[in-house]
């Protein structure tokens, strides 16, 4: 693991002396449970950029006093208003985000740092969630303000093979991680920043192609 984690952090490194590559943070938590589980739901398969991020920005602007679950669940029940604004007809993702409303409601997860207590207190009731895999467990934490968490995705295994590391099928998510932790040790940065930073570079290379 050690020198696959100094491959990686040594890519970083030159790309960050070429200036294509440039640190950055999530600004989060939103203190907005729309936005957060929205976000979290429907990031997964599609264009961030092109398709999620402008949703978040309509719910953050439209709906600016949905701060709760509760909040967010009254919303919910004034039928397709929510959808319509945000101009979202897949009926999966819609499901997973009215039932995680519900269920973290009923668990009196209410705010971004109730969802991060449950996270590290509870993990198991938040993975238990349909549609709450691995990836989208770290995500929901990374939203809420956590700064340990790799949600390793198709872009972050890209990135080690760009920067020389084998990263086939037969390497697991946990091994990921732990590389991709122990670069950012080395690289004296926390773990979601160097996620977040990996990420928005490869989504920016991958959309200029």
């Amino acid at each position: 693991m050690e020198e696959h984690s100094r491959l990686l952090a040594n890519h970083v490194r030159e790309l960050l002396d070429e200036g294509t590559l440039v640190w950055r943070e999530m600004q989060v938590p939103y203190h907005n449970m729309a936005a957060t589980l929205t976000d979290a739901f429907l990031q997964g398969g599609i264009s961030y950029d092109r398709v999620v991020s402008p949703k978040i920005g309509i719910i953050r602007r439209r709906y600016s006093e949905v701060v709760t679950t509760a909040d967010f669940l009254a919303v919910l029940q004034r039928g397709d208003e929510f959808w319509a604004a945000i101009n979202w007809r897949g009926p999966k993702k819609r499901g997973w985000i009215e039932n995680a409303a519900k269920v973290l409601n009923g668990a009196g997860v209410q705010t971004e740092e109730d969802l991060l207590e449950m996270v590290s207190a509870r993990p198991n009731e938040l993975r238990a969630v349909p549609g709450v895999g691995p990836k989208t467990f770290n995500y929901l934490a990374a939203l809420c303000g956590a700064k340990d968490q790799i949600a390793i995705d198709l872009q972050l295994r890209r990135f080690m093979r760009e920067s020389g590391i084998d990263a086939g099928d037969s390497m697991g998510a946990a091994e990921m991680e732990a590389i991709y932790r122990q670069a950012a040790s080395d690289l004296d940065v926390s773990p979601v920043v160097l996620d977040h930073t990996v990420w928005s570079y490869m989504s920016r290379s991958r959309s200029a192609k």
